[in-house]
């Protein structure tokens, strides 16, 4: 049996039995659980095997990579062609019914009603998942009062890797009013990070996220959860998370490529200042009014260029960022 028709045969027994279990959805319904899960793959009963293949995984290297699925109700199989992983159901936290999977990264994610999982499907990503691991035990070691801000992962150790799992939780909507709910957090947040950072020629030295935009910021029932800590450390420039957090807000808001907001801020040192006033972040503001310096701006650019290295992304935002550093370097 040749590999791809393997991974169709696997992938045709998950949905029978998914059909089976999910039930009928309205048109509605079905819009609105896509609008939880982006560019995730919605089981319910109108999705077969055949059109999941075709359309849903239309290149070929991507239904390689994901050989899986559910072969049946007892048991999760990720596999890729080098790689391959047999999850016990009794690893899920709960039996909880799963709503959607989306495969990103490498990684197959999984939601539930209660939990969103993160499975390993190549080596590259059991490896992010360890550090992950990592990161978490230094959030872990940290006061109470700054771990608290965070949505902490968990783990379930399987023989030879690990499973993340964490709570679910909602995307913030930018509104007026989620704005002042989230300049109100940002300003608590930050303002307790520099509270406790060391100076260095002027520069602020201490906890950076690393990858801090407000999509990484969740909502866990009232209150606001800062995830994804893969880049995590704690002798950081915790001004490169407002650089990084304003320069996307301002490209998602205006729908511009990812770094003008940035272009604009090196022909106009006061351009993301008066952006965020106008935007309804007067206390992110103040904050950048504060404590910016010049020196951030390599900073913030190298860990740019650094961070599309190592998750080996080549692109137009790749060199636009290196354009940048060309241009202002010279």
């Amino acid at each position: 049996m040749s590999y791809q028709t393997h991974a169709q045969d696997e992938i045709e027994n998950c949905f029978n039995q998914l059909q089976n279990k999910s039930g009928k959805k309205t048109a509605s319904d079905r819009l609105n659980r896509f609008r939880q899960y982006p560019n995730g793959f919605i089981i319910n009963s109108d999705i077969n095997a055949s059109s999941f293949l075709s359309k849903t995984l239309v290149e070929k290297s991507r239904r390689d990579k994901l050989s899986i699925l559910l072969s049946n109700l007892s048991l999760i199989k990720i596999g890729t062609k080098s790689l391959s992983f047999e999850i016990p159901q009794e690893s899920l936290k709960t039996d909880e019914k799963i709503n959607a999977i989306k495969f990103i990264n490498e990684s197959i994610l999984i939601w539930t009603d209660n939990h969103v999982y993160k499975l390993p499907a190549s080596q590259k990503s059991i490896d992010r998942i360890d550090n992950t691991q990592i990161k978490t035990d230094i959030l872990l070691s940290l006061e109470e009062r700054i771990k608290s801000k965070f949505l902490i992962p968990q783990f379930i150790e399987n023989e030879s890797f690990l499973i993340q799992y964490s709570k679910r939780c909602d995307m913030i909507k930018l509104t007026s009013e989620s704005i002042r709910r989230l300049d109100d957090f940002l300003h608590n947040y930050l303002s307790l990070i520099f509270f406790q950072t060391d100076k260095n020629n002027k520069l602020l030295i201490g906890l950076e996220h690393g990858d801090f935009h407000y999509r990484n910021l969740l909502k866990d029932d009232d209150t606001i959860r800062i995830t994804d800590i893969d880049l995590l450390r704690l002798d950081g420039y915790p001004f490169l998370d407002i650089i990084h957090f304003s320069v996307h807000l301002i490209r998602s808001l205006e729908k511009t490529e990812q770094f003008y907001p940035f272009e604009q801020l090196l022909n106009d040192n006061s351009y993301i200042y008066n952006k965020l006033n106008k935007i309804g972040f007067t206390k992110l503001s103040d904050l950048w009014l504060k404590y910016y310096n010049e020196k951030y701006i390599n900073l913030y650019i190298q860990s740019r260029i650094d961070w599309f290295r190592c998750n080996q992304i080549v692109g137009d935002e790749l060199e636009q960022i290196q354009k940048l550093n060309k241009i202002y370097n010279s």
